[in-house]
């Protein structure tokens, strides 16, 4: 008669032996434990279970056991046999290797008496295995015309990119694989093209293969590995297809050699440059192979690119030729403007090029570097017609990039525009060019029916400079008349595309007040062209007592706003206008190339605006006033007594009436003194 099933499983679990770090679990724990389950469950009852386990019942266990043999070719131990667990997650499997796969197919290929293992076979298996390849894919090679490749050499290079992506190749192998075999091809009495294009599909293969491998990465490789690779690849001929294979070495090199193949780097980059007048290959193209360069960390590289490329395009005749350098740092993105500039400057092309094409020349690399750095994405698809729209005339190129790109802003990114707009002026500032500019703005209005006002106001913007802004107003008022056949004052005019009525920012008086103080202060600029800019746009003068919050010459914007938004702005606009008119008043004063009359003149018209609009006046305008209003008895006049009377009736508006009496006594005793002065001059000189 069988024990009980508590018994068997009591004697099963005190044969099991508990790992020694789980000290705290006893043997006598887990058996009466189990036995509490088993009495739970009713398994005391029962005189086997069909649940596998240590209740499971001989003949279940026996056919389990069978049906494990054909179907469980690794069965291991149940879990509750296992005296420790399988920890499986730092196991990760790994490929075979060429020595492995050797020694299996010499195994596979060694007859069945053999029993002992030949370890000399196997070593010769694998150091034949290699050069076996390398010499059927030359054999191929040797085989192939220019017009057709050896279907065998097109499979060689198939499996040996699948074998480095799988790790079937080691490092070693690749490495002992490119400096033999494209050396042997060049060695080999064959047509120079099909060798070139041998080299050049083997090379392409290899480098695939390392930057999708699962075995090893780019990194495992040696420094002097990819430089050979780059040495090897700009020994090939025909720029069209090294580029793409230049292009897929220099993304598969780590960054942190690239300071180590500087020989093989400037070798590459000179034979796509050598090559391009036959191949037409595109500076942009090489300037995206040279994408991943920086000037701050690889300044010495690019130095080395510009002396060679300098070097081979000083032997051409052609003197566009010479732009090539700076075209390729135009197309890489990470090339920062002040570096492209300091490489203009050196390669001193724009001192010595003629008039009309440097403006050409300049705006395409300003244009190649802001599409290289993305600053063009949210001007809309009108900016890239720009290159075919001034394709016929080159003097239109400057004005009509500032048109693109001024007319197509959003109204998020006028800040941005400014800037890429000063960016342009900065070069041609740089080069004494920015006359140009001008011809090209006056050239592009007289070409043109319909001359849009906000890329110009932006550029002046840009400019930063009194003079810049009214040489660009003189040009758009020469040209008024040209705009809808109808002639027009510059302020009067506004854009009609629906484009336009959607940007704030129009040219009038508020973009202005930077440069009024200099305005006032050139000698060569009539106070009344700064009149006429501090009140356009501004209609009747800004009439706060009844209706202001209303006025505005931008009428569709400002419908287009919430009214706590419109009140706000006005309210903003409204102290700056004030603001203004009171420091041009302080200006006026005391600007000493103007008359009397004049200075006199200007300073009363900002007076009687503060005084139209209920402002008063604060202490430094009262005193513009007082100075003004006293310059005769300063030089021993006995001065305008209506000039007086009126410097007297401000002080009275700001200080009271005992400050006017206090001060009228004070000119009355200065003008009978000046006076008495001048009788006696007059006395001794007559006498």
């Amino acid at each position: 008669m069988s024990s009980r099933p508590t018994a068997r499983c009591t004697r099963a679990v005190q044969q099991l032996r508990a790992p020694t770090e789980a000290i705290w679990i006893t043997d006598g724990l887990l058996t009466s434990a189990f036995e509490r389950y088993c009495h739970v469950s009713h398994l005391t009852r029962r005189n086997s279970s069909s649940t596998p386990g240590p209740l499971e019942s001989r003949k279940r266990l026996g056919k389990r056991k069978m049906t494990a043999m054909y179907l469980d070719h690794q069965s291991t131990l149940p879990p509750w046999a296992m005296e420790l667990p399988v920890d499986l997650s730092k196991w990760k499997w790994q490929p075979p290797t060429l020595l492995e796969r050797g020694k299996r197919s010499a195994r596979r290929e060694r007859p069945a008496g053999t029993s002992s293992v030949d370890h000399t076979v196997d070593g010769d298996t694998e150091d034949d295995e290699d050069p076996c390849r390398l010499s059927q894919a030359r054999s191929a090679v040797a085989a192939s015309t220019p017009q057709a490749m050896d279907p065998a050499f097109w499979s060689f290079t198939r499996h040996l990119e699948q074998d480095i992506k799988s790790g079937a190749l080691d490092s070693d192998a690749v490495v002992m694989a490119v400096s033999t075999f494209p050396l042997s091809l060049a060695n080999a009495e064959a047509d120079r093209q099909v060798v070139d294009t041998a080299i050049r599909e083997f090379l392409s293969a290899v480098v695939s293969g390392i930057k999708s491998s699962s075995r090893f990465s780019a990194a495992d490789l040696k420094d002097t590995f990819w430089n050979m690779v780059l040495i090897q690849a700009s020994q090939l001929l025909g720029g069209r297809t090294s580029l793409p294979l230049v292009q897929t070495i220099l993304d598969a090199i780590p960054l942190s050699y690239i300071d180590d193949v500087h020989e093989g780097v400037v070798a590459a980059v000179q034979s796509l440059v050598a090559t391009s007048l036959q191949w037409r290959t595109r500076p942009a193209d090489i300037g995206v192979a040279l994408r991943r360069l920086c000037p701050e960390d690889h300044n010495a590289l690019l130095g080395k690119l510009e002396t060679a490329i300098h070097e081979g395009m000083r032997k051409t005749r052609n003197q566009t030729r010479q732009l090539y350098w700076l075209q390729i740092l135009a197309h890489m993105p990470l090339v920062r403007q002040d570096y492209l500039l300091d490489a203009c400057v050196r390669s001193a092309y724009f001192d010595q090029c003629l008039l009309g094409s440097a403006g050409r020349h300049l705006s395409e690399l300003l244009f190649d570097q802001w599409t290289s750095r993305g600053y063009l994405q949210s001007h809309g698809e009108g900016v890239a017609e720009w290159p075919r729209d001034c394709a016929g005339r080159p003097d239109l190129s400057l004005a009509a990039l500032v048109v693109k790109i001024g007319y197509n802003t959003p109204f998020n990114y006028i800040a941005k525009t400014v800037w890429i707009l000063l960016s342009l002026l900065k070069f041609l500032r740089r080069f004494g060019r920015q006359e140009e500019l001008f011809d090209s703005m006056r050239a592009y209005c007289q070409v043109n029916t319909r001359i849009p006002i906000i890329p110009f106001s932006l550029l002046a913007k840009a400019g930063g400079d009194h003079r810049f802004a009214l040489t660009t107003l003189s040009i758009l008022e020469n040209h008024a008349d040209r705009l809808d056949g109808k002639k027009r004052q510059w302020w009067q005019w506004l854009p009609q595309s629906e484009r336009d009525k959607q940007i704030l920012k129009q040219w009038d008086w508020k973009a202005w007040p930077r440069y009024v103080e200099g305005m006032i202060k050139d000698e060569s600029i009539n106070p009344a062209i700064v009149w006429k800019v501090v009140r356009s746009g501004a209609v009747a003068d800004f009439r706060w007592k009844k209706d202001w919050r209303r006025v505005d010459t931008r009428k569709n914007v400002a419908r287009q706003l919430p009214y706590e938004r419109r009140l706000a702005e006005a309210e903003r606009w409204k102290k700056t206008r004030i603001e203004l008119i009171q420091n041009m008043a302080v200006w006026f004063s005391e600007a000493k190339h103007l008359t009397d009359s004049t200075i006199l003149r200007n300073v009363g018209r900002c007076v009687t605006w503060l005084r139209a609009h209920e402002v008063e006046l604060e202490h430094r305008v009262v005193l513009a006033v007082v100075t003004v209003g006293l310059r005769e008895l300063k030089r021993c006049e006995p001065g305008r007594t209506r000039r007086i009377s009126w410097v007297l009736d401000i002080i009275e508006e700001h200080g009271g009436e005992k400050e006017r009496r206090l001060v009228a006594r004070r000119l009355q005793r200065w003008r009978e003194a000046n006076v008495a002065s001048g009788e006696r001059a007059e006395e001794a000189k007559s006498g």
